[in-house]
């Protein structure tokens, strides 16, 4: 009955405020990307692993016949190369969070192999793991330097959490089982894979996706704070010469998995932001970029403007912020990262390109949540539903 009773106070909200606007005209032109290149250091090309809420870049540099070196960009100081440490073959940097301070992993250290770093904007502060344990790697990283990873002891994988030097194996936890957790939000809440099954770790335990049928596999690439997952699915067992890739999306309420139809060409998804908005490729031995939001999927190649050189071949698209900022990686003539910044309405929550009653019902929806739900709805991204991002939705309506 309450649901009911909701649902009308919805409509009728939606009436009211539609007579409200009904001389606004639909229409107005559609929504793309500008986007600027990621300066590559001379002899070295950038390829993107992060992008943060203030649009800087992390991700690490490349080099025939050189080793990895870890870097992080911004528009005020450009490409920083990061100190390799003494004894360090080669870096990577994975995540990147909005203080500045980044993750990843060392290479070529010997007994251990690579281990996991945390960056804290000064140095490179290796990340203890535990005796006998090999081959560590950081994934990510949230707003309070929580970090989230995986190492090797015993003759299988762990996932690891670590916070100010304290590192804790996460065994007791997830259980026996392989676990890699890829990703970890401002609210503490850890995702990834566990074996061939999509999991999340929150305050009250330890839970697996829901994973419809006809998947058999599904891995989680990112939680945002809104509650949102992205990640991949696969209705093949492994070995499977067909095997292809679905891409997933949880949202609060449902499961969306979107395959492309076409035998051996897969959908994976990477990220995904507050508002729903996921971003991965699509392809099979060269891939392309695609934004994902509302059931509209759109190729970003075909968005960004003015219309780069020549359709590069990307190599993947790994990260979207808060405002929607993409960041990619490409070769030919984009060689190196590229950063896609969204030219479209803040009110646009479906991804359709324009703001109608669709938008202003998801925002109606969830009208009141309180502060930190990051819910649907969320046009401001500070985290609640309130008369400001009814104000940005009734403004821009009908455009």
């Amino acid at each position: 009955m309450r649901q009911v009773l909701r649902q009308k106070r919805i409509a009728a909200l939606a009436a009211f405020f539609g007579a409200c606007l009904s001389g606004s005209a639909l229409g107005g032109e559609p929504c793309h990307y500008t986007w600027v290149q990621v300066p590559n250091p001379s002899g070295w090309t950038c390829r993107a692993q992060s992008i943060n809420n203030l649009g800087h870049v992390a991700g690490y540099l490349l080099n025939a016949g050189e080793s990895y070196r870890g870097f992080i960009w911004t528009p005020e100081a450009g490409t920083v190369i990061l100190p390799r440490p003494a004894g360090v073959a080669s870096m990577q940097i994975h995540d990147l969070n909005d203080v500045g301070h980044a993750v990843g992993e060392l290479h070529g250290l010997p007994v251990v192999g690579s281990v996991p770093f945390f960056w804290d904007g000064q140095d490179v502060i290796q990340i203890q793991m535990p005796a006998g344990s090999r081959n560590g790697w950081a994934w990510s990283l949230n707003n309070l330097d929580q970090v989230v990873g995986q190492f090797d002891a015993g003759g299988r994988v762990h996932a690891f959490f670590w916070e100010k030097g304290v590192f804790t194996d996460l065994t007791s936890i997830t259980g026996p089982g392989t676990a890699i957790p890829n990703s970890i939000d401002d609210r503490s809440r850890i995702a990834g894979s566990y074996g061939q099954q999509a999991f999340l770790i929150e305050d009250d335990g330890f839970h697996l996706f829901h994973q419809p049928a006809p998947l058999v596999s599904s891995g989680c690439s990112e939680l945002s704070n809104g509650g949102f997952a992205a990640g991949y699915g696969s209705s093949f067992e492994l070995g499977d010469p067909n095997n292809t890739a679905s891409g997933v999306v949880w949202t609060p309420g449902q499961t969306q998995v979107l395959s492309t139809g076409i035998p051996r060409t897969s959908i994976l998804f990477w990220g995904i932001n507050e508002s729903g908005r996921a971003v991965g490729a699509r392809g099979h031995t060269s891939y392309q970029p695609l934004v994902w939001q509302g059931g509209a999927m759109m190729e970003l190649y075909d968005l960004m403007l003015p219309p780069p050189p020549a359709r590069p071949a990307i190599w993947y698209v790994t990260k979207i912020n808060r405002s929607g900022q993409i960041v990619i990686s490409a070769s030919g003539a984009l060689r190196g990262a590229v950063v896609l910044s969204p030219q479209w309405l803040a009110g646009d929550l479906t991804g359709d390109c324009r703001v109608t009653f669709s938008d202003l019902s998801i925002l109606l929806s969830h009208f009141g949540s309180p502060a930190g739900a990051y819910p649907a709805g969320d046009v401001d991204g500070d985290g609640d539903v309130d008369l400001v991002d009814l104000a940005v939705v009734l403004e821009q309506f009908g455009e």
